[in-house]
């Protein structure tokens, strides 16, 4: 593309495979002192492997500051997050700190729609009206792009008349992309959508691997731990509450007056997503980091309650939702997992459960007795059997499925099972 300009490319090569094929990050540097674009991947293609946290967000500070340095304009940077989706993380939040950052994305990967031909950039306002005049009239389609955009939202078009409410996730990233700015475009178009249909939404708040923004750990006193996953603050570490309680308050300033809004889920104990657990599943392999920095189940409730606090203060009389892993999801050995400590949190009481491994096989008996059942991942075929295990419990009022379930073929099943909980 840059031939095509034409233009002078730069090549600069990635690092060893014993390095992860990561970007050179010095030479990058180095190179882009004559550069008004630099073109970066991640996550890499072929590998399929993202760059280190933070590495990145420390690059373009320093392009920052090397412009400033020669006294020229910062390049351009176009980050190719095509992949991004199957990692589940995103740079987009470090735009507001890099004015000239164009994140690009498309459709045809993880969406499966290659035959649309759509892809799409990211950036500032201000940097896309520079873009625009380039863009070829009539490139993308009118109905390709109103797809897109229903599915990027995570939403079907028109939303079916039995859905009730919409999830929406929240990464503390996403929102507050450096220190003091606070940024909702990312939840805004979902809040709209819900409330221009007359359904209610949840918010859930994560924190962890990928939602914590890669800022926070350079503050100084903040206490982090490396795990099998990736980077994570210590959850009851003193400064990351405090700063914990800064986002749910900025959120519940923000959405807490919406009427449409629902309930919220109990983040800010989290590994990757919005589920609430500091290991992965039945694994183990993280437990001796935890334990090795002085992890406690107290630790754990204290952690708890004071981030129930902070959402009961931001969000007063807003459902509470807690999305679990029966029987696991916190240390108790060195080679084993805690089976009661979920049991105790609920017991503070304040939440409903909600078990986040609803996949149509046989549920456990641990997994029995919840409030809500989500999905893992569309479940296609095995949708009739899911349905019938969470109607099978007395306790169930709740069922969060992925928009691909919701097709016509499956309305009436959902819309009958909608209707036997809602009588709970």
């Amino acid at each position: 593309l840059t031939e095509q300009r034409p233009a002078r490319p730069i090549p600069v090569p990635r690092q060893s495979a014993a390095n992860g094929y990561a970007l050179d990050l010095p030479a990058i540097r180095e190179a882009a002192r004559d550069a008004a674009v630099v073109w970066l991947c991640s996550p890499n293609n072929p590998t399929g492997l993202p760059e280190p946290a933070g590495s990145i967000a420390e690059l373009l500070a320093e392009l920052l500051v090397d412009a400033d340095d020669d006294g020229r304009v910062a390049p351009v940077v176009v980050l190719d997050e095509a992949y991004a989706e199957f990692v589940g993380t995103s740079l987009l939040g470090i735009r507001a700190a890099y004015p000239r950052l164009v994140v690009v994305r498309t459709a045809s990967k993880a969406y499966a729609l290659a035959g649309l031909r759509v892809g799409f950039a990211i950036a500032r306002h201000e940097l896309l009206a520079q873009v625009e005049p380039y863009r070829p009239p009539g490139s993308v389609s009118i109905p390709s792009a109103a797809v897109v955009t229903a599915v990027e939202q995570g939403l079907p078009s028109p939303i079916p008349s039995y859905v009730d409410n919409l999830f929406i996730p929240v990464s503390a990233a996403a929102i507050n992309p450096q220190p003091g700015t606070f940024d909702f475009s990312s939840i805004d178009p979902a809040v709209s959508t819900a409330a221009a249909a007359g359904k209610g939404f949840t918010l859930a708040l994560y924190f962890g691997v990928n939602g914590t923004p890669a800022w926070f750990y350079t503050l100084g006193g903040v206490q982090s731990l490396t795990v099998t996953e990736g980077t994570v603050p210590v959850p009851w570490d003193s400064a990351y509450l405090s700063y914990a309680d800064q986002i749910i308050t900025a959120l519940g300033q923000q959405y807490d007056a919406n009427p449409y809004l629902v309930s919220v889920k109990l983040g800010g104990l989290n590994l990757k997503s919005g589920e609430m657990h500091i290991v992965a599943g039945a694994s183990a392999a993280d437990n001796p980091y935890w334990l090795g920095i002085g992890y406690s189940a107290v630790l754990i409730q204290n952690a708890f309650l004071a981030l129930q606090r902070d959402y009961n203060a931001a969000f007063p009389g807003v459902e509470q939702i807690g999305g679990i892993l029966p029987g696991g999801g916190w240390p108790l050995t060195a080679t084993t997992n805690d089976p009661t400590l979920n049991d105790t949190l609920f017991a503070l009481g304040g939440w409903y459960q909600q078990f986040d491994g609803l996949s149509g096989n046989p549920l456990a008996a641990l997994s029995q007795g919840m409030t809500c059942y989500q999905a893992v991942a569309p479940l296609g075929t095995n949708l009739q059997a899911a349905i019938d295990q969470v109607l099978a419990q007395p306790t169930a009022n709740c069922l969060e499925l992925y928009p691909q379930d919701l097709t016509d073929a499956n309305a009436a099943m959902i819309a009958a099972a909608g209707a036997t909980l809602k009588t709970r």
